[in-house]
């Protein structure tokens, strides 16, 4: 599955008028039903952040899961291009998730 999203806004406050723009995409594919990788990119022109979050999910089995996620996280400073930029942020997280029934 890919989807993107695109958003527009023009506000006006008492403090000050600002144009945000907001661009997001998704990608999900299912190796087969118990291996899912899952990307979502998201790009804030305000805060001039870029964020990478993308996660591969195994069901060993029915309420026991392995996630292993990795975050990454960029900003902007004003007139550089997002190509050369080191990331601010970075983190791999792994996740076991067991339930047990007795």
């Amino acid at each position: 599955m890919l989807s993107t999203d695109l958003y527009y806004v023009d506000g006006r406050l008492p403090a000050g008028r600002f144009i945000q723009r907001l661009g997001q995409f998704r990608f999900v594919y299912a190796f087969d039903p118990n291996l899912v990788f899952s990307a979502y990119v998201q790009y804030d022109s305000e805060s001039r952040n870029l964020g990478l979050n993308s996660r591969l999910r195994w069901t060993i089995r029915p309420g026991c899961e392995a996630f292993l996620v990795w975050n990454r996280g960029w900003t902007s400073p004003v007139g550089a291009r997002l190509s050369q930029l080191p990331p601010d942020s970075d983190e791999l997280l792994a996740k076991l998730r067991w339930t047990f029934r007795w």
